[in-house]
């Protein structure tokens, strides 16, 4: 429901700014000079949802003005229209949207090329159309009134689209391209390359959960082939049927992205799940695993250890309510049966009374769900070990 919303007010913006409604009001601008962009915010009567406009060349200061304009707006989008400009500024720019969580567009047939590029890809959530032009290049310096790449500029760039979390061909295609030139971003291409893009069609609005990119293809691919492997019995799933999920969504990657470039980000993706099982313990890596796919494909695990439909506690009824607690409340179960049936004498008194102990530690969280999940951690920590 969030989603819809979030997305029904963007197609509001675009029918707002492509009609010219006089019903938009300009309730916050900042002067610039002639040279600087413009930065202004459009408030939409109704909506919990600004809009800032920021067209024009990008100058020094702009971070500045831009931090002005947004610092009292709690959700916004960036509607962008700029031929680029400074690379600091832009990345201080997209460093502000993206640690308030706003988002970012840019609108059929309008062009962000270059440092404007830059911002644009810096949101967690992007927005784009098939004629949106968003374009990049390599950084460059002017000497003698002709521009000349710069290495420092591309190092600054490659470091701070590693910390977004690009992987190397992204980041290469990025800033590939000379001075002279602009590489324009397409979106099979942002697919391709494992950037996630919210299609703008008209007045409707494709998601990346819609069209995965390789990235998702092969995460979620891995996903279900490690829960098929290492994790079927702890959440008391079909590993058959786990490892003909994980198998189709392999053959459906190769089919839209080609076996040599699914092949390859695939045994990448075995580094990053082997340091994934190392780091959060068997426990940890396959509830990680679970919530990949849960997020993509819907519930796996539909019920906890006991009955929902006789929850009879605030504690009972929070479990049930919520998808990661039912997971953690199964894998608890399970694990708790299994130990159970190897302790005999002391040590099965006194598995049961650390259980005991640790419940009434659960029951004390009542309806809190983020203490349940620390609690259930704990508890499950303790188990995987």
């Amino acid at each position: 429901m969030l989603l819809e919303r979030h997305l029904s007010i963007h197609s509001l913006f675009r029918a707002a700014l492509v009609s010219g409604c006089a019903a938009l009001a300009i309730w916050g601008s900042l002067a610039t000079p002639a040279s600087a962009a413009k930065i202004e915010v459009i408030n939409v009567p109704g909506s919990p949802l600004s809009l800032v406009m920021l067209s024009g060349d990008i100058v020094k200061g702009d971070s500045d003005r831009f931090y002005e304009v947004t610092k009292d707006l709690d959700r916004a989008s960036i509607a962008l229209s700029s031929p680029g400009g400074s690379v600091s500024e832009a990345l201080s720019i997209g460093a502000q949207l993206r640690d308030k969580n706003f988002a970012t567009m840019v609108l059929p047939d309008e062009e962000c090329a270059s440092a404007c590029a830059l911002i644009w890809i810096s949101s967690y959530r992007r927005y784009m159309s098939a004629s949106s032009r968003i374009g990049f290049h390599a950084a460059y310096t002017t000497v003698d009134g002709e521009p000349r790449e710069t290495g420092m500029g591309n190092a600054e760039i490659g470091s701070y689209l590693t910390h977004l979390g690009l992987r190397v061909e992204a980041i290469r295609f990025i800033t590939h391209a000379p001075p002279d030139q602009i590489a324009l971003l397409t979106l099979n291409r942002a697919r391709a390359l494992g950037i996630e893009v919210y299609e703008q069609d008209g007045f409707s609005v494709t998601p990346p959960s819609a069209k995965p990119t390789l990235d998702a293809y092969v995460k979620k691919a891995t996903s279900y082939l490690s829960l098929a492997r290492d994790c079927s019995d702890l959440f008391g799933l079909d590993g058959q049927m786990l490892r003909r999920r994980g198998e189709d969504t392999i053959k459906q990657g190769h089919a839209e992205f080609g076996g040599d470039a699914f092949g390859r980000l695939l045994v990448m993706e075995v580094d990053v799940v082997k340091e994934d099982m190392r780091q959060s313990g068997f426990v940890g890596f396959c509830l990680n695993a679970l919530k990949r796919v849960q997020t993509v494909d819907g519930q796996l695990v539909s019920s906890p250890s006991f009955d929902c439909g006789r929850a009879g506690t605030p504690t009972e009824q929070a479990i049930c309510e919520n998808p990661d607690l039912i997971a953690r409340d199964r894998a608890m179960g399970i694990l708790y049966r299994v130990i159970l049936s190897d302790r005999k004498g002391t040590a099965l008194s006194q598995f049961r009374s650390a259980q005991i102990q640790w419940s009434k530690v659960r029951n004390s969280c009542g309806s809190d769900q983020r203490c349940l999940i620390s609690a259930y951690d704990l508890r499950l920590s303790q188990l995987g070990r």
